[in-house]
């Protein structure tokens, strides 16, 4: 993606990208910067970079703020086949917010996302991406108003696509009060009653549950899970976001928003699939073959294929602890939970880049 300091938003800082990729243990695909310096005001030279091999361009992070240019954008991409990956917030309606809005952040005194922030860019889009016969793609979608607009907007013909992060799919906004009960799961104390509930002392605030957009309420998180199993929801995507201990380490307003979400974005699924949410093959599917197919390639068991494999034993269970995760980052609030599904080997292009807890070297 391309939030990155400095953003990319030049041919020769894809190039670069694309170029240390060829050296790495997984497929690196790149998503260019919409607009220069992901500013919502100038288009970057998305003809150039399409040539180069970009899958989509984003200002991830931030919505285009002005229609008339996500307008220009989705016109211009259109033709090429290449989607516009839309972080859908509203930033006069989300201004100042730090959990989504509802009973929860009443009781501790938090300010609301209200779900409007969402939907009125997703809405925005659409009618955008109807006018224009472009590619609109919403990312990491947040609430059941939005699935609802985009599931209404796929019936139509309008070519859009959407994906769901595994954490707006098992946790709520009661996380942030100290719940730990998936959505899935019948919910008791601050869950089920926000201002009749004792406070978990210990996790209540916790900054790792700070996210953007923010954790949904137990409905929105159940509708989500209904989008991915009828398909109107056509990937899952873990919006991966590594921070170090100190940006975390502090009251919950003024953490960064962001949670790491490679590792456990599996064992996440197969728990919403053994308590019947998802069927197996659903979950492989917008986890595998639905996200390559956005960027117009094929993952399949069959001679020929790219061998972009994982091997994984669903029945084995492991803790989620900060000593064992290869990420740099430990910001998640799953630690020491115990989860299914242990991933035993990768294979990327053919090479064997993951071995039982091992990284393989390049």
């Amino acid at each position: 993606m391309p939030n990155t300091d400095p953003p990319l938003d030049e041919p020769a800082r894809v190039a670069l990208v694309l170029e240390r990729a060829r050296r790495c243990a997984t497929r690196v695909r790149v998503i260019a910067a919409a607009t220069r310096d992901r500013a919502g005001e100038r288009l970057t030279e998305i003809g150039e970079l399409a040539e180069m091999g970009i899958v989509g361009t984003s200002d991830d992070g931030l919505s285009i703020a002005s229609g008339r240019v996500a307008r220009e954008v989705l016109a211009y991409l259109g033709p090429l086949g290449l989607p516009l990956i839309e972080h859908a917030e509203d930033a006069s309606l989300a201004a100042g917010s730090v959990m989504r809005a509802g009973p929860i952040a009443t009781r501790l005194g938090l300010a609301g996302w209200p779900p409007s922030a969402e939907l009125a860019v997703v809405e925005r889009d659409i009618a955008l991406a109807e006018e224009t016969s472009g590619w609109l793609h919403v990312t990491h979608i947040s609430t059941a108003g939005s699935l609802e607009a985009i599931r209404r907007a796929k019936e139509r013909g309008v070519h859009v696509t959407c994906d769901v992060t595994p954490h707006h799919l098992a946790m709520t906004d009661a996380w942030v009060a100290g719940d730990r009960r998936f959505a899935w799961e019948e919910p008791s104390g601050i869950g089920a009653d926000p201002f009749g509930a004792t406070l978990d002392q210990e996790l209540a605030y916790d900054a790792r549950c700070r996210v953007n957009p923010p954790l949904p309420s137990r409905s929105d998180a159940l509708a989500l899970l209904g989008g991915v199993a009828d398909g109107v929801i056509d990937a899952i995507a873990t919006d991966h976001a590594p921070h170090p201990v100190e940006r975390k380490a502090v009251e919950f307003a003024a953490a960064a928003p962001g949670i790491i979400g490679l590792e456990t974005a599996l064992s996440l699924g197969l728990a919403a699939v053994a308590a019947g949410i998802l069927g197996l093959a659903r979950l492989l599917e917008v986890m595998g073959s639905g996200p390559a197919a956005l960027i117009g390639e094929e993952r399949a068991l069959r001679v020929g294929a790219p061998a972009d494999l994982v091997l994984f034993d669903p029945g084995a269970r492991w803790r989620v602890e900060a000593g064992t995760l290869a990420s740099s980052s430990s910001n998640t609030p799953l630690l020491g939970m115990e989860l299914p599904g242990v991933v035993r080997l990768t294979v990327a292009d053919g090479r064997i880049t993951y071995r039982e807890g091992v990284l393989e070297q390049s």
